[in-house]
């Protein structure tokens, strides 16, 4: 490269070098000049060409005559309308008037294109087959794109085939295999499976788990997947004496921690309340347990004290609103989603002030022998 200027600089040829001119597709006729054996063996040869065809002359030496040869038949073109091999004929003798027969026959491709042709010669005891015309130059080879898909090998109704889309350079061949099934192999190791979290080493006991955080199976304690059990002390909850105005009196709460799966709690408790309120039973007071919110939360336990003014909370999801309401498997009510944040896991316990709307009411609590025990049920 002419690193002043930047291109390449032009090499002129030079008397003797060879310069390729073009590539020539011919049919080359060969001839052998015929010498004596005093004539030593010339070591030349000559190579014509004009258009497709070229001529080869080369030295050959002459032996002595040879026996006389049998004439060749005399070729006989027929016009019969014979489209394949199968179709030529089959009584044709040993006679001079069948020897020398021949038809031609076209090659077709699966979609009826002409690929080529040959000549069927009878010889009176077998064909020979000539290739007609010249053969051309190789054309583009096709790029197949192969695909395939098993089929039932059981299925008796069912047996493989192909289908070819695509054009004829660019073919996708789709193959529907009726493959027999082979033996039924090992299982596998379930540790080594891709989708496994190798790096955890298990312990006796551990069941696998899917982590959405990781998108793979892990081993962990049967004990982390299954029902939970806490307990909501009696220093959780606070004591009130006097006239509470209010509808509801809060006596505490509890922040359950967040689950690694969704759940919904299951609530028993009791505590001892004392006091009076202007209804029928003036001195029985009711006491509910919210989820996530300490006024407009779900219901999940409730209780009603007795004449002993203890009062014991179970399950409750019901309310006077919404009388139908109840907890399924997967209906979603009182669910904490999975890995909750804030207080969707708060527990909230209040007193219920039954009586005459706007009247207060004289409560007496006190947290001593006040507890809920709270089951975390995974759905």
């Amino acid at each position: 490269m002419d690193s002043n200027r930047g291109v390449i600089p032009v090499i002129k040829p030079q008397i003797g070098d060879r310069v390729h001119l073009g590539t020539v597709l011919a049919n080359v006729h060969m001839f052998g000049v015929l010498s004596d054996g005093d004539t030593p063996d010339q070591v030349s040869a000559t190579l014509e060409l004009f258009g497709g065809n070229g001529t080869l002359s080369l030295a050959a030496l002459m032996g002595p005559p040879g026996p006389p040869g049998r004439n060749a038949p005399i070729l006989k073109l027929q016009s019969d309308n014979i489209v394949v091999v199968e179709d030529l004929p089959t009584n044709l003798t040993n006679d001079p008037a069948d020897i020398g027969k021949y038809w031609i026959i076209e090659e077709r491709d699966d979609l009826g294109n002409v690929l080529g042709s040959k000549a069927y010669l009878w010889h009176g005891t077998h064909w020979q087959v000539f290739q007609m015309g010249t053969q051309g130059p190789p054309g583009p080879v096709p790029i197949i794109t192969p695909n395939v898909e098993l089929l039932d090998p059981d299925d008796p109704d069912v047996d493989s085939y192909i289908t070819v889309t695509g054009t004829d350079t660019l073919p996708n061949w789709t193959m529907y295999l009726k493959a027999p099934r082979g033996p039924r192999g090992p299982a596998t190791s379930i540790a080594d499976a891709p989708d496994v979290n190798g790096n955890i080493v298990p312990q006796t006991g551990d069941v696998l788990t899917f982590n959405e955080k990781t998108d793979l199976w892990e081993p962990r304690p049967a004990s982390e997947i299954g029902q939970r059990f806490f307990t909501m002390p009696e220093a959780a909850f606070k004591s009130v004496s006097g006239l509470q105005a209010s509808v509801s009196v809060p006596i505490g709460s509890y922040a359950l921690p967040a689950q690694d799966f969704p759940w919904t709690p299951i609530v028993f408790g009791h505590m001892r309340i004392r006091g009076m309120e202007a209804d029928a039973d003036p001195m029985i007071f009711a006491i509910e347990v919210l989820l996530g919110d300490p006024k407009d939360g779900k219901v999940v336990a409730k209780g009603w004290g007795n004449v002993s003014t203890w009062t014991t909370l179970v399950p409750h999801f019901s309310t006077q609103s919404a009388p139908g309401d109840a907890v399924t498997p997967d209906n979603g009510l009182a669910r904490v989603r999975a890995n909750h944040t804030g207080n969707e896991g708060t527990l909230y316990v209040r007193i219920l002030n039954n009586g005459v709307l706007g009247l207060p009411a004289l409560i007496e609590f006190k947290r001593d022998g006040a507890q809920l025990s709270i089951q975390v049920q995974p759905v």
